[in-house]
């Protein structure tokens, strides 16, 4: 009895309960496309972000390189230019302990 008379007044509340399930579902459906479009911004201002920091890597890889270079080349240039003084003069290079 007690079971009839719960299915009796949860049939009533049926109209009730559709409707606000109805306005929760668009209540949290509205959230979830606001939260899912601000991840989607975020997560492009990272690519963007990303992109940027691999071209300053890159710039600085190039110069860093393009230092080594001359560096290497100084260097060439300066030991050929102290080997035939060195060699003249018959003294022996000396090295810093």
């Amino acid at each position: 009895m007690i079971k009839r008379l719960f299915k009796a007044f949860w049939s009533l509340g049926q109209p009730l309960r559709r409707a606000l399930a109805a306005r929760f579902d668009r209540q949290l459906s509205g959230h979830f496309q606001t939260w899912f479009a601000r991840v989607e911004q975020v997560h492009a201002e990272q690519r963007r972000s990303a992109a940027e920091m691999e071209l300053v890597a890159d710039a600085m890889v190039r110069e860093l390189l393009r230092l080594q270079s001359q560096i290497r080349g100084l260097h060439e240039a300066i030991v050929a230019q102290a080997t035939p003084a060195e060699e003249a003069s018959g003294d022996r290079p000396r090295h810093a302990a």
